[in-house]
């Protein structure tokens, strides 16, 4: 409280937890739990940055945030980003072996892990695999046991819980606590640190940032699908009784259209293409179909899972969108999902498809306010 009173007062509102069963420490959002024999043994400082550690998991959402992906990733990517935290927050001495990068400095913890999950992708396919290749390289070796060595280190300093619906810890709450804390330390004249503030200004935005909402449509997209165009064999005859198939991660197609009628900005479409590249990497799917749209689709593309988009623009100065949900209904495999990057400058929209449908651009204020309400299905997201 004295050396480090934003911290301080956060721990105020966590109960500390003795766990024998627990190697060091961890924490889901609500508690931190700690193993007494690893926890005495440590220096005032270490027993510090341990408690300090826990809490920027907390303040960061890491126990709400990691969704399908890795947990061992996540854990180190979550550890990179809380101790460049720790460090730009704080005088306190890392430990021996802490985790630490300043190129990631002001990274999400997404970023970190999607850079991870590029560099390690072998390792942390093969991590919980016993076997050993022999035709293995050694980059190969080297690859596996620099990220055996991140894991290693990164379980040292405690662990990243996923909160369960019983836990009752939601990233709002996270939020509204460390931006009131600022709130009344920065009226006392004991602001936290610059970064602390940065961060917790983020909090307090009245508006969702683009890129949270199309993660949230595309997961909730790609959650759960099923289809009543291929009925579940296994209960065909059964009183004629028709169920839904499950579409799998092995069958999960996304389709992706994009006005090539000249009135996008490039900047904003690659700046969305830089954004859903890096999201699709945490979703299950098979294959994404690209294509482009003036008033006729252009050059359809299949990009398989794991393989770079890359696509060149083409089209003529017209736009309708009619052309790409007849394009989609005259292929075999219905996509789990459409995200349509446009400036809805058409009135060709067409009959609502049988899957859901994100609108995507940059739209000015007065757009919004005049044009939104025609548009008669889907979802739309204003990157402005």
């Amino acid at each position: 409280m004295l050396d480090y009173p934003f911290f301080g007062s956060l721990a105020l509102t966590l109960d500390l937890v003795p766990d024998e069963s627990i190697e060091t420490a961890s924490t889901n959002g609500k508690i931190i739990r700690y193993n007494p024999t690893f926890v005495n043994v440590l220096t005032n400082s270490q027993k510090m940055f341990l408690y300090i550690h826990e809490i920027c998991h907390i303040i960061l959402g890491h126990s709400v945030r990691r969704g399908d992906r890795n947990p061992t990733t996540w854990n180190i990517a979550a550890d990179y980003a809380v101790n460049l935290l720790i460090h730009e927050s704080t005088d306190l001495i890392r430990p021996p072996g802490v985790l630490f990068k300043r190129e990631y400095s002001k990274w999400s913890t997404e970023k970190i892990y999607e850079e991870l999950a590029d560099e390690y992708r072998e390792a942390i396919e093969h991590a919980d695999s016993d076997s050993t290749d022999e035709a293995e390289t050694t980059a190969e070796q080297e690859n596996r046991e620099a990220y055996q060595s991140m894991a290693e280190s990164s379980e040292q300093w405690g662990q990243v819980e996923d909160s369960r619906p019983e836990d009752d810890v939601t990233e709002g709450d996270i939020k509204s606590s460390a931006a009131l804390i600022t709130s009344l330390l920065t009226a006392a004249g004991t602001p936290p640190s610059t970064r602390i503030r940065e961060i917790v200004e983020t909090f307090t935005e009245t508006k969702t940032r683009w890129q949270d909402l199309l993660s949230k449509f595309m997961h909730e997209s790609c959650d759960h699908k099923y289809n009543w165009l291929k009925p579940n064999r296994r209960y065909r005859g059964h009183g004629g009784i028709i169920l839904p198939s499950m579409v799998t991660s092995e069958s999960m197609v996304l389709a992706v259209a994009i006005d090539t009628s000249g009135s996008i900005g490039r900047e904003s479409l690659s700046e969305f293409m830089k954004e859903f590249q890096v999201l699709i990497r945490s979703i299950n799917y098979n294959k994404i179909i690209v294509l482009g749209c003036s008033d006729v689709v252009h050059s359809p593309q299949i990009f398989l899972k794991g393989e770079e988009i890359k696509y060149t623009l083409q089209g003529h100065p017209q736009t309708a969108f009619v052309p790409v949900f007849e394009y989609l209904a005259s292929i075999d495999e219905q996509p789990a999902c459409l995200i349509y990057f446009t400036d809805l400058f058409s009135d060709s929209f067409g009959n609502s498809p049988d899957f859901p449908v994100l609108w995507i651009g940059n739209y000015s204020e007065s757009w919004e306010k005049s044009h939104r309400g025609r548009i008669p299905f889907g979802e739309i997201i204003n990157i402005k």
